[in-house]
């Protein structure tokens, strides 16, 4: 299946003279049910003569011969996974140049970058979970990889103890903030279901 997102520039032309880009409708993430995730060169983003590719995300769906095609915060956008919940985890391109990772579905993405990361954190994968891994680089352009891992934040705090409101379902994993704690005590409340086990932080 030719997986190419409609206005996109025509792959039969060679565009290498604009910017250097042999390959525009990358296909980067499948699931079981065929979705695709990739990027796309959108011919409207991308005039002959352009200094630079103007990069958009896409979704397509085998099934319904479908794409959504979308751009995170307006800029320059790579997608390179998707997990069963939909959620989609790549790369943006700033105005400044530099670059970070996103994470999350159409129309909701949050930016991501690791925290020793300089010259720019970029999504590759996603799990079920909603783990992200990828690749930063750091101020000499090394090459680090990095999981990012959701985490609920607390809905209150009392005393020091932390009170969290998740939904949760038999068999699944839930990541609970705050990262930094000096100890670790479960409790649930009545009526709560209870916990089949706890995962510590590394180093516990």
């Amino acid at each position: 299946t030719t997986v190419y997102p409609p206005g996109s520039v025509n792959p039969n032309i060679s565009y290498a003279a604009a910017n250097n880009q042999a390959n525009f409708t990358p296909a980067q993430g499948i699931l079981t049910n065929g979705q695709i995730v990739g990027s796309t060169l959108l011919s409207a983003n991308n005039p002959a003569g352009s200094s630079a590719p103007f990069f958009s995300g896409y979704v397509y769906s085998q099934s319904s011969n479908s794409y959504n095609v979308f751009q995170v915060n307006g800029d320059s956008t790579q997608a390179r996974g998707i997990n069963p919940s939909g959620t989609i985890t790549g790369f943006v391109q700033l105005g400044n140049g530099n670059y970070d990772a996103f994470v999350g579905s159409t129309g909701s993405f949050q930016l991501l970058s690791d925290p020793n990361a300089v010259n720019g954190t970029f999504g590759e994968a996603i799990n079920s979970s909603g783990q992200v891994a990828g690749v930063y680089y750091d101020g000499n352009f090394n090459t680090e990889g990095f999981i990012a891992t959701p985490a609920h934040n607390p809905s209150s705090v009392r005393g020091g103890d932390y009170s969290f409101d998740v939904t949760v379902s038999g068999q699944s994993l839930v990541y609970l903030g705050p990262m930094v704690s000096q100890a670790y005590q479960f409790q649930t409340a009545a009526g709560n279901p209870n916990f089949a086990s706890a995962v510590l932080p590394f180093g516990l």
